[in-house]
Protein backbone atom coordinates (compact mmCIF):
# COMPACT_ATOMS: atom_id res chain seq x y z
CA UNK A 1 0.00 0.00 0.00
CA UNK A 2 1.55 3.54 -0.92
CA UNK A 3 0.56 6.33 1.03
CA UNK A 4 0.20 9.84 0.26
CA UNK A 5 3.15 10.95 2.03
CA UNK A 6 5.68 9.11 0.02
CA UNK A 7 4.90 10.47 -3.29
CA UNK A 8 4.41 13.91 -1.87
CA UNK A 9 8.20 13.58 -0.62
CA UNK A 10 9.62 12.30 -3.15
CA UNK A 11 12.93 14.00 -4.22
CA UNK A 12 13.05 13.68 -7.98
CA UNK A 13 9.50 15.04 -8.68
CA UNK A 14 10.06 18.47 -6.38
CA UNK A 15 6.39 18.64 -5.91
CA UNK A 16 4.84 22.22 -4.47
CA UNK A 17 2.49 20.99 -1.70
CA UNK A 18 0.00 24.09 -1.28
CA UNK A 19 -2.73 22.62 0.95
CA UNK A 20 -2.18 19.74 3.38
CA UNK A 21 -4.85 18.96 5.81
CA UNK A 22 -3.81 17.03 8.99
CA UNK A 23 -3.65 13.27 8.74
CA UNK A 24 -3.97 13.65 4.82
CA UNK A 25 -0.09 12.03 4.39
CA UNK A 26 -1.45 8.56 5.97
CA UNK A 27 -3.99 8.29 3.34
CA UNK A 28 -3.64 5.26 0.69
CA UNK A 29 -3.35 6.12 -2.98
CA UNK A 30 -4.32 3.48 -5.42
CA UNK A 31 -3.48 5.07 -9.00
CA UNK A 32 -2.24 8.29 -10.39
CA UNK A 33 -4.20 9.48 -13.17
CA UNK A 34 -3.90 12.74 -15.46
CA UNK A 35 -7.68 13.83 -17.05
CA UNK A 36 -9.06 17.50 -18.35
CA UNK A 37 -12.40 16.59 -18.03
CA UNK A 38 -14.56 19.36 -15.68
CA UNK A 39 -17.04 16.85 -14.55
CA UNK A 40 -14.74 14.53 -13.03
CA UNK A 41 -16.18 13.46 -10.15
CA UNK A 42 -18.28 10.47 -12.72
CA UNK A 43 -14.90 9.43 -13.63
CA UNK A 44 -13.29 8.43 -10.19
CA UNK A 45 -13.85 5.61 -8.16
CA UNK A 46 -11.60 6.82 -5.05
CA UNK A 47 -7.94 6.74 -3.97
CA UNK A 48 -6.46 8.77 -6.93
CA UNK A 49 -3.89 11.12 -7.39
CA UNK A 50 -5.69 13.17 -9.76
CA UNK A 51 -3.35 15.92 -12.07
CA UNK A 52 -4.67 18.23 -13.96
CA UNK A 53 -3.19 21.16 -16.32
CA UNK A 54 -6.49 23.34 -16.41
CA UNK A 55 -6.94 23.53 -19.76
CA UNK A 56 -11.16 23.01 -19.52
CA UNK A 57 -11.65 24.28 -16.07
CA UNK A 58 -10.35 28.42 -15.50
CA UNK A 59 -8.90 27.47 -12.28
CA UNK A 60 -8.04 31.00 -11.78
CA UNK A 61 -12.13 32.09 -11.32
CA UNK A 62 -13.28 31.57 -8.15
CA UNK A 63 -16.59 29.94 -8.52
CA UNK A 64 -14.94 27.49 -11.38
CA UNK A 65 -12.26 26.57 -8.83
CA UNK A 66 -14.61 26.27 -6.13
CA UNK A 67 -17.00 23.64 -8.00
CA UNK A 68 -13.89 21.61 -9.81
CA UNK A 69 -12.40 21.29 -5.99
CA UNK A 70 -15.68 20.41 -4.67
CA UNK A 71 -16.29 17.86 -7.76
CA UNK A 72 -12.52 16.06 -7.01
CA UNK A 73 -13.42 15.83 -3.39
CA UNK A 74 -17.36 14.06 -4.31
CA UNK A 75 -15.32 11.51 -6.67
CA UNK A 76 -13.09 10.53 -3.65
CA UNK A 77 -9.52 11.48 -4.91
CA UNK A 78 -6.83 11.79 -2.13
CA UNK A 79 -4.76 14.86 -3.67
CA UNK A 80 -4.95 16.72 -6.68
CA UNK A 81 -1.95 18.26 -8.96
CA UNK A 82 -1.71 21.47 -10.96
CA UNK A 83 1.05 21.44 -14.02
CA UNK A 84 2.68 24.36 -14.32
CA UNK A 85 4.82 25.61 -17.32
CA UNK A 86 5.30 27.83 -20.21
CA UNK A 87 3.23 26.79 -23.19
CA UNK A 88 0.46 25.84 -20.05
CA UNK A 89 -2.58 27.66 -18.55
CA UNK A 90 -0.69 28.53 -15.34
CA UNK A 91 3.04 28.79 -14.40
CA UNK A 92 1.89 29.29 -10.64
CA UNK A 93 -0.77 27.63 -8.56
CA UNK A 94 -3.39 30.20 -8.58
CA UNK A 95 -4.97 31.38 -5.32
CA UNK A 96 -7.82 30.74 -5.81
CA UNK A 97 -7.51 26.88 -6.49
CA UNK A 98 -5.50 26.66 -2.95
CA UNK A 99 -8.40 28.22 -1.22
CA UNK A 100 -10.77 26.02 -2.94
CA UNK A 101 -8.72 22.80 -1.73
CA UNK A 102 -8.44 24.50 1.64
CA UNK A 103 -11.95 24.98 1.77
CA UNK A 104 -12.46 20.91 0.43
CA UNK A 105 -9.77 19.95 3.02
CA UNK A 106 -8.19 18.50 -0.46
CA UNK A 107 -4.68 18.08 -0.27
CA UNK A 108 -3.33 20.62 -3.34
CA UNK A 109 0.46 20.14 -5.10
CA UNK A 110 1.63 21.69 -8.19
CA UNK A 111 3.56 19.79 -10.84
CA UNK A 112 6.72 22.20 -11.94
CA UNK A 113 7.77 22.37 -15.75
CA UNK A 114 10.60 19.76 -15.14
CA UNK A 115 8.53 17.25 -14.49
CA UNK A 116 6.30 15.45 -16.21
CA UNK A 117 2.72 14.10 -15.45
CA UNK A 118 4.34 9.99 -16.72
CA UNK A 119 7.22 10.72 -13.86
CA UNK A 120 4.74 11.26 -11.32
CA UNK A 121 2.93 7.91 -12.31
CA UNK A 122 6.28 6.16 -12.84
CA UNK A 123 7.29 6.84 -9.04
CA UNK A 124 4.00 5.80 -7.76
CA UNK A 125 4.48 2.64 -9.82
CA UNK A 126 7.78 2.37 -8.58
CA UNK A 127 6.67 2.50 -5.04
CA UNK A 128 3.90 0.75 -5.68
CA UNK A 129 6.54 -2.52 -7.04
CA UNK A 130 8.56 -1.98 -3.86
CA UNK A 131 6.01 -1.83 -1.65
CA UNK A 132 4.65 -5.47 -3.04
CA UNK A 133 8.38 -6.71 -2.98
CA UNK A 134 8.24 -6.02 0.52
CA UNK A 135 4.69 -7.70 1.04
CA UNK A 136 5.76 -10.59 -0.42
CA UNK A 137 8.98 -11.25 1.45
CA UNK A 138 6.84 -10.28 4.90
CA UNK A 139 4.37 -12.74 3.70
CA UNK A 140 7.14 -15.86 3.12
CA UNK A 141 8.56 -14.70 5.75
CA UNK A 142 5.48 -15.49 8.13
CA UNK A 143 4.71 -18.56 6.39
CA UNK A 144 8.54 -19.73 6.88
CA UNK A 145 8.16 -19.55 10.87
CA UNK A 146 4.36 -20.39 11.21
CA UNK A 147 5.57 -23.48 9.53
CA UNK A 148 8.69 -24.08 11.36
CA UNK A 149 6.95 -23.63 14.69
CA UNK A 150 4.36 -25.83 14.10
CA UNK A 151 7.01 -28.68 13.09
CA UNK A 152 8.74 -27.69 15.77
CA UNK A 153 7.93 -25.55 19.39
CA UNK A 154 4.04 -26.48 18.32
CA UNK A 155 0.55 -24.37 17.75
CA UNK A 156 0.86 -21.79 21.08
CA UNK A 157 4.47 -20.58 19.87
CA UNK A 158 3.18 -20.28 16.15
CA UNK A 159 -0.13 -18.55 17.12
CA UNK A 160 2.22 -16.12 19.38
CA UNK A 161 4.48 -15.40 16.05
CA UNK A 162 1.21 -14.80 13.94
CA UNK A 163 -0.30 -12.40 16.86
CA UNK A 164 2.99 -10.16 16.94
CA UNK A 165 3.17 -10.17 13.23
CA UNK A 166 -0.13 -8.75 12.58
CA UNK A 167 -0.22 -7.03 15.45
CA UNK A 168 -3.56 -8.50 16.50
CA UNK A 169 -5.52 -10.69 19.28
CA UNK A 170 -5.39 -14.39 17.48
CA UNK A 171 -6.54 -17.88 19.03
CA UNK A 172 -7.28 -21.69 17.55
CA UNK A 173 -10.71 -23.14 18.71
CA UNK A 174 -11.84 -26.46 17.77
CA UNK A 175 -15.17 -26.41 16.48
CA UNK A 176 -17.56 -26.39 19.86
CA UNK A 177 -15.71 -22.91 20.46
CA UNK A 178 -13.18 -23.95 22.68
CA UNK A 179 -9.97 -22.01 22.72
CA UNK A 180 -6.75 -24.40 22.27
CA UNK A 181 -4.35 -22.22 21.31
CA UNK A 182 -3.36 -18.08 21.68
CA UNK A 183 -5.95 -16.39 23.67
CA UNK A 184 -8.41 -13.28 22.87
CA UNK A 185 -10.31 -11.38 25.51
CA UNK A 186 -13.43 -12.44 27.34
CA UNK A 187 -15.92 -10.98 24.86
CA UNK A 188 -14.09 -12.23 22.24
CA UNK A 189 -13.59 -15.81 23.40
CA UNK A 190 -17.51 -15.64 23.70
CA UNK A 191 -18.50 -14.08 20.60
CA UNK A 192 -15.66 -16.76 18.88
CA UNK A 193 -17.39 -19.63 20.22
CA UNK A 194 -20.78 -18.88 19.89
CA UNK A 195 -20.07 -17.80 15.44
CA UNK A 196 -18.25 -21.44 15.77
CA UNK A 197 -21.19 -23.57 17.07
CA UNK A 198 -23.38 -21.63 14.60
CA UNK A 199 -21.53 -21.60 11.42
CA UNK A 200 -21.60 -26.04 12.56
CA UNK A 201 -26.03 -25.60 12.22
CA UNK A 202 -25.69 -23.64 8.94
CA UNK A 203 -24.30 -23.85 5.19
CA UNK A 204 -22.35 -20.99 5.13
CA UNK A 205 -18.47 -21.44 4.41
CA UNK A 206 -15.42 -19.24 4.22
CA UNK A 207 -14.35 -16.81 6.63
CA UNK A 208 -17.14 -15.95 9.38
CA UNK A 209 -17.93 -12.80 10.59
CA UNK A 210 -19.12 -11.97 14.01
CA UNK A 211 -20.96 -9.84 16.05
CA UNK A 212 -18.19 -8.10 17.26
CA UNK A 213 -15.80 -5.24 15.66
CA UNK A 214 -12.78 -6.36 13.89
CA UNK A 215 -13.33 -10.15 14.95
CA UNK A 216 -13.19 -12.72 12.02
CA UNK A 217 -13.39 -16.20 11.97
CA UNK A 218 -10.93 -18.04 9.82
CA UNK A 219 -12.00 -22.05 8.86
CA UNK A 220 -9.11 -24.77 8.93
CA UNK A 221 -9.94 -26.78 6.54
CA UNK A 222 -13.07 -27.74 4.91
CA UNK A 223 -15.20 -29.57 7.70
CA UNK A 224 -13.54 -27.69 9.22
CA UNK A 225 -11.00 -28.64 12.32
CA UNK A 226 -10.33 -25.46 14.31
CA UNK A 227 -11.21 -21.80 13.38
CA UNK A 228 -8.27 -19.50 13.31
CA UNK A 229 -9.89 -16.27 14.91
CA UNK A 230 -8.36 -12.94 14.87
CA UNK A 231 -8.74 -9.65 15.94
CA UNK A 232 -7.98 -6.18 14.85
CA UNK A 233 -6.72 -4.18 17.50
CA UNK A 234 -6.02 -1.22 15.43
CA UNK A 235 -2.37 -1.74 14.76
CA UNK A 236 -0.54 0.11 11.99
CA UNK A 237 -2.12 -0.77 8.80
CA UNK A 238 1.00 -0.76 6.58
CA UNK A 239 2.31 -4.20 8.49
CA UNK A 240 0.49 -6.06 6.22
CA UNK A 241 -2.00 -4.84 3.19
CA UNK A 242 -4.84 -5.92 3.53
CA UNK A 243 -4.41 -8.52 0.36
CA UNK A 244 -1.44 -9.48 2.29
CA UNK A 245 -2.64 -9.95 5.21
CA UNK A 246 -5.68 -12.20 4.26
CA UNK A 247 -2.96 -14.22 2.29
CA UNK A 248 -1.10 -14.95 5.53
CA UNK A 249 -4.25 -16.11 7.60
CA UNK A 250 -5.18 -18.54 4.61
CA UNK A 251 -1.70 -20.15 4.63
CA UNK A 252 -1.71 -20.40 8.34
CA UNK A 253 -5.20 -22.14 8.36
CA UNK A 254 -3.74 -24.49 5.63
CA UNK A 255 -0.58 -25.01 7.49
CA UNK A 256 -2.81 -25.67 11.05
CA UNK A 257 -5.24 -27.96 9.11
CA UNK A 258 -1.90 -30.09 7.86
CA UNK A 259 -1.15 -30.11 11.56
CA UNK A 260 -4.53 -31.03 13.21
CA UNK A 261 -4.89 -33.51 10.91
CA UNK A 262 -5.77 -37.03 12.38
CA UNK A 263 -7.04 -35.50 15.63
CA UNK A 264 -10.49 -36.06 15.36
CA UNK A 265 -12.60 -37.13 18.25
CA UNK A 266 -12.04 -41.08 19.00
CA UNK A 267 -15.51 -43.05 18.70
CA UNK A 268 -17.18 -42.64 22.30
CA UNK A 269 -20.46 -44.21 21.16
CA UNK A 270 -20.41 -46.72 23.33
CA UNK A 271 -20.83 -44.57 26.74
CA UNK A 272 -24.38 -44.72 26.17
CA UNK A 273 -25.02 -48.16 24.58
CA UNK A 274 -26.64 -50.53 27.54
CA UNK A 275 -25.71 -53.49 25.73
CA UNK A 276 -21.97 -52.79 26.73
CA UNK A 277 -20.11 -53.72 29.66
CA UNK A 278 -19.50 -51.45 32.27
CA UNK A 279 -15.46 -51.92 31.51
CA UNK A 280 -16.43 -51.35 27.70
CA UNK A 281 -18.31 -47.55 28.61
CA UNK A 282 -15.74 -46.59 30.65
CA UNK A 283 -12.73 -47.00 28.12
CA UNK A 284 -15.15 -45.23 26.14
CA UNK A 285 -15.57 -42.70 28.59
CA UNK A 286 -11.73 -41.78 28.98
CA UNK A 287 -11.38 -41.69 25.44
CA UNK A 288 -13.44 -38.04 26.10
CA UNK A 289 -10.66 -36.97 27.83
CA UNK A 290 -12.65 -37.06 30.83
CA UNK A 291 -11.46 -38.46 34.22
CA UNK A 292 -14.74 -38.32 36.98
CA UNK A 293 -17.12 -41.08 36.56
CA UNK A 294 -19.24 -40.08 39.21
CA UNK A 295 -21.76 -36.73 39.67
CA UNK A 296 -21.98 -36.74 36.03
CA UNK A 297 -25.12 -35.13 33.89
CA UNK A 298 -27.46 -36.85 31.33
CA UNK A 299 -29.30 -34.19 29.17
CA UNK A 300 -31.68 -34.89 26.59
CA UNK A 301 -31.97 -32.93 23.75
CA UNK A 302 -35.27 -32.40 21.04
CA UNK A 303 -35.77 -30.79 18.10
CA UNK A 304 -32.19 -30.42 16.91
CA UNK A 305 -29.73 -31.95 14.22
CA UNK A 306 -28.70 -34.78 16.31
CA UNK A 307 -25.99 -35.15 14.10
CA UNK A 308 -24.08 -31.90 13.97
CA UNK A 309 -24.71 -31.33 17.88
CA UNK A 310 -23.40 -34.79 18.74
CA UNK A 311 -20.05 -34.49 16.08
CA UNK A 312 -19.59 -30.96 18.23
CA UNK A 313 -19.95 -32.35 21.25
CA UNK A 314 -17.10 -35.04 20.41
CA UNK A 315 -14.89 -32.03 20.68
CA UNK A 316 -15.23 -31.36 24.20
CA UNK A 317 -13.73 -33.25 27.19
CA UNK A 318 -15.63 -35.14 29.15
CA UNK A 319 -18.81 -35.09 27.15
CA UNK A 320 -20.21 -37.78 24.62
CA UNK A 321 -23.38 -38.65 23.13
CA UNK A 322 -25.87 -40.72 21.19
CA UNK A 323 -28.70 -40.22 18.92
CA UNK A 324 -32.59 -41.13 19.82
CA UNK A 325 -33.60 -40.19 16.12
CA UNK A 326 -32.71 -37.19 13.78
CA UNK A 327 -33.94 -34.78 15.82
CA UNK A 328 -33.14 -36.00 19.71
CA UNK A 329 -29.47 -36.81 21.45
CA UNK A 330 -28.67 -37.47 24.77
CA UNK A 331 -25.59 -36.25 26.11
CA UNK A 332 -23.52 -37.37 28.70
CA UNK A 333 -21.31 -34.49 30.40
CA UNK A 334 -18.66 -34.12 33.09
CA UNK A 335 -19.19 -30.97 35.59
CA UNK A 336 -16.88 -28.92 33.32
CA UNK A 337 -18.06 -29.92 30.19
CA UNK A 338 -21.77 -29.33 31.21
CA UNK A 339 -22.05 -25.61 30.84
CA UNK A 340 -20.46 -26.07 27.02
CA UNK A 341 -22.97 -28.43 26.35
CA UNK A 342 -26.26 -26.05 27.73
CA UNK A 343 -24.42 -23.44 25.09
CA UNK A 344 -24.25 -25.75 22.08
CA UNK A 345 -28.10 -26.87 23.08
CA UNK A 346 -29.44 -22.69 23.49
CA UNK A 347 -27.22 -22.21 19.95
CA UNK A 348 -28.80 -24.82 18.41
CA UNK A 349 -32.28 -24.09 19.27
CA UNK A 350 -32.65 -26.88 21.35
CA UNK A 351 -35.22 -28.29 23.79
CA UNK A 352 -33.82 -29.75 26.73
CA UNK A 353 -36.13 -32.56 27.59
CA UNK A 354 -34.82 -34.06 30.47
CA UNK A 355 -31.62 -33.20 32.19
CA UNK A 356 -30.80 -35.64 34.98
CA UNK A 357 -27.84 -36.76 37.69
CA UNK A 358 -26.13 -39.74 37.16
CA UNK A 359 -22.92 -42.55 37.31
CA UNK A 360 -21.08 -43.81 34.47
CA UNK A 361 -22.95 -47.04 35.21
CA UNK A 362 -26.34 -45.82 35.20
CA UNK A 363 -26.28 -43.57 31.93
CA UNK A 364 -26.77 -45.82 29.79
CA UNK A 365 -29.86 -47.39 30.58
CA UNK A 366 -31.16 -44.40 31.80
CA UNK A 367 -30.67 -42.86 28.16
CA UNK A 368 -32.08 -45.87 26.95
CA UNK A 369 -35.29 -45.34 28.92
CA UNK A 370 -35.82 -41.99 27.80
CA UNK A 371 -35.86 -43.17 24.26
CA UNK A 372 -37.92 -46.30 25.09
CA UNK A 373 -35.52 -48.13 22.90
CA UNK A 374 -35.19 -51.91 23.15
CA UNK A 375 -33.45 -51.93 26.55
CA UNK A 376 -35.70 -54.10 28.87
CA UNK A 377 -35.05 -51.21 31.34
CA UNK A 378 -37.32 -48.30 29.28
CA UNK A 379 -40.76 -50.27 29.99
CA UNK A 380 -40.24 -50.56 33.83
CA UNK A 381 -38.61 -46.77 33.72
CA UNK A 382 -42.18 -45.78 31.56
CA UNK A 383 -44.41 -47.34 34.18
CA UNK A 384 -42.67 -45.56 36.71
CA UNK A 385 -42.59 -42.30 35.10
CA UNK A 386 -46.32 -42.51 36.10
CA UNK A 387 -45.55 -42.81 39.65
CA UNK A 388 -46.36 -39.66 42.05
CA UNK A 389 -43.27 -38.09 42.19
CA UNK A 390 -43.80 -37.18 46.16
CA UNK A 391 -44.69 -40.86 46.90
CA UNK A 392 -42.02 -42.04 44.75
CA UNK A 393 -38.95 -39.91 46.50
CA UNK A 394 -40.55 -41.38 49.68
CA UNK A 395 -40.75 -45.00 49.08
CA UNK A 396 -36.88 -44.62 47.13
CA UNK A 397 -36.02 -42.87 51.38
CA UNK A 398 -37.31 -45.59 52.86
CA UNK A 399 -35.41 -48.02 50.88
CA UNK A 400 -32.17 -46.59 49.93
CA UNK A 401 -31.63 -43.78 52.94
CA UNK A 402 -28.87 -46.06 54.64
CA UNK A 403 -26.61 -46.05 51.58
CA UNK A 404 -26.00 -42.31 51.85
CA UNK A 405 -22.68 -43.61 53.61
CA UNK A 406 -21.95 -46.39 51.13
CA UNK A 407 -18.92 -46.08 48.72
CA UNK A 408 -19.37 -44.83 45.49
CA UNK A 409 -17.64 -48.48 44.23
CA UNK A 410 -20.52 -50.26 46.41
CA UNK A 411 -22.95 -48.41 44.89
CA UNK A 412 -21.73 -49.13 40.83
CA UNK A 413 -22.09 -53.08 42.16
CA UNK A 414 -25.68 -52.69 43.65
CA UNK A 415 -26.77 -50.94 40.71
CA UNK A 416 -25.63 -53.77 38.06
CA UNK A 417 -26.56 -56.25 39.98
CA UNK A 418 -30.35 -54.87 40.52
CA UNK A 419 -30.66 -53.84 37.13
CA UNK A 420 -28.93 -57.73 35.94
CA UNK A 421 -31.44 -59.07 38.72
CA UNK A 422 -28.83 -61.47 40.36
CA UNK A 423 -25.23 -60.63 42.50
CA UNK A 424 -23.21 -63.30 40.89
CA UNK A 425 -20.84 -64.38 37.61
CA UNK A 426 -22.47 -61.96 35.02
CA UNK A 427 -22.25 -58.94 37.58
CA UNK A 428 -18.79 -59.60 38.16
CA UNK A 429 -18.13 -60.14 34.29
CA UNK A 430 -19.82 -56.63 33.58
CA UNK A 431 -17.97 -54.46 36.08
CA UNK A 432 -14.88 -56.29 35.36
CA UNK A 433 -14.03 -57.31 38.75
CA UNK A 434 -13.61 -60.32 41.06
CA UNK A 435 -16.49 -62.73 41.56
CA UNK A 436 -15.59 -62.81 45.09
CA UNK A 437 -15.66 -58.67 45.77
CA UNK A 438 -18.93 -58.88 44.14
CA UNK A 439 -20.38 -61.21 46.89
CA UNK A 440 -18.73 -58.72 49.54
CA UNK A 441 -20.10 -55.37 48.04
CA UNK A 442 -23.77 -57.31 48.20
CA UNK A 443 -23.42 -58.78 51.39
CA UNK A 444 -22.16 -55.06 53.27
CA UNK A 445 -24.63 -53.47 51.26
CA UNK A 446 -27.51 -55.33 52.23
CA UNK A 447 -26.33 -55.45 55.87
CA UNK A 448 -26.74 -51.05 55.69
CA UNK A 449 -30.27 -51.71 54.10
CA UNK A 450 -31.52 -54.98 56.51
CA UNK A 451 -32.14 -56.53 53.69
CA UNK A 452 -30.62 -59.82 51.95
CA UNK A 453 -29.84 -58.66 48.66
CA UNK A 454 -29.18 -62.23 47.65
CA UNK A 455 -32.76 -63.02 47.26
CA UNK A 456 -34.41 -61.95 44.39
CA UNK A 457 -37.52 -60.19 45.16
CA UNK A 458 -35.65 -58.01 47.71
CA UNK A 459 -33.28 -57.14 45.27
CA UNK A 460 -36.44 -56.27 42.73
CA UNK A 461 -37.15 -54.01 45.80
CA UNK A 462 -34.49 -52.06 45.40
CA UNK A 463 -33.92 -51.83 41.73
CA UNK A 464 -37.35 -50.10 41.51
CA UNK A 465 -36.12 -47.81 44.54
CA UNK A 466 -33.29 -47.01 42.46
CA UNK A 467 -35.11 -45.89 39.44
CA UNK A 468 -37.78 -43.90 41.34
CA UNK A 469 -34.26 -41.64 42.64
CA UNK A 470 -33.01 -41.58 39.45
CA UNK A 471 -36.69 -40.20 38.17
CA UNK A 472 -37.09 -37.66 41.30
CA UNK A 473 -33.71 -36.23 40.90
CA UNK A 474 -35.03 -35.50 37.11
CA UNK A 475 -38.15 -33.99 38.14
CA UNK A 476 -36.49 -31.82 40.68
CA UNK A 477 -34.06 -29.80 37.60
Amino acid sequence: MVVLGELLDSQALSLEVHCEPAGARTQSVRIVHASEVPSIDSWLRGGEVLLTVGALVDLADPAASADYAARVRAGGAVALGIGLGEGLPHSEVPPTIVAAAKEESLVLFGVPQRTAFVDVVDAFTSLREAEYARELHAVASAQRSIAGLLAGPGMERAVESLRSRLGAEVAVLNPAGVVIAGGLTAAAVAEAAATAVRAAFSASAGPQETGLSGLVLYPVGAAPLAWLAVRDAGSDPRSFSPRARSLVLTTTAALLHISLSGTEPQDASAVLNPQASLPERRAAWHLTGAEEEGELRLVCLEQVPADRVLWLVGWLAGAAGMAGDSATAAILCGPRSYPQVLRIARLAGAEIREDAEVDLESAAHTAAGWFGGADPQSELAGLLGAVDPTAAARFADRVLGPLATAPRSWMVTLRAAARLGQTGEPVAAELGVHRHTVRAHITKLGDLLGRDLHDPEQLRLVHVALQLRERSLTNRM
